[in-house]
């Protein structure tokens, strides 16, 4: 079935990126010889480097899209640059929660980071190729 042909995937990308060598177990009676468990990282931890490996695609689509079209119209300048500041505090937040325990939550950072960061650039760049910006009330340095 579909659900099975989903789950496959996930499972083996799960077991092979997401163990936590860090995160063994010591088994036994206090005075008995221990043996170490891998365990598995936890599901939600999981699916967040999933959401976040997926917003790292649609950030490198959007990057592509802006470099071959040399155009940001349609595009919120305010909007990318929320992303940034996001990006940014995430670059914080994410060292004191559970994702550093993967094995590449710090090259997914470093690699969104830098992708965001060259989405900023281009808007900066082509700021004159889009016609309409947001109101001063909303713009992002009043509702930053």
């Amino acid at each position: 079935s579909s659900a099975e042909v989903f789950a496959l995937p996930c499972r083996a990308i799960h077991a092979a990126l997401c163990v936590i060598p860090s995160a063994c177990q010591r088994t036994g009676d206090p005075g008995s010889p221990t043996k170490r468990v891998d365990q598995a990282l936890p599901m939600e931890v999981f699916l967040f480097v999933i959401g976040y490996l997926v917003q790292f695609g649609a950030s490198c689509l959007l990057l592509y899209k802006i470099y071959k079209f040399k155009s940001i119209y349609g595009l919120s300048v305010d909007t990318q640059i929320s992303y940034l500041l996001a990006v940014i505090s995430r670059c914080v937040w994410s060292m004191e929660t559970r994702l550093v325990e993967t094995k590449f939550a710090y090259l997914e950072l470093m690699c969104s980071t830098a992708i965001c960061g060259g989405l900023a650039f281009l808007c900066w760049q082509l700021y004159h190729t889009t016609s309409k910006h947001s109101v001063p009330l909303l713009r992002v340095y009043v509702t930053a």
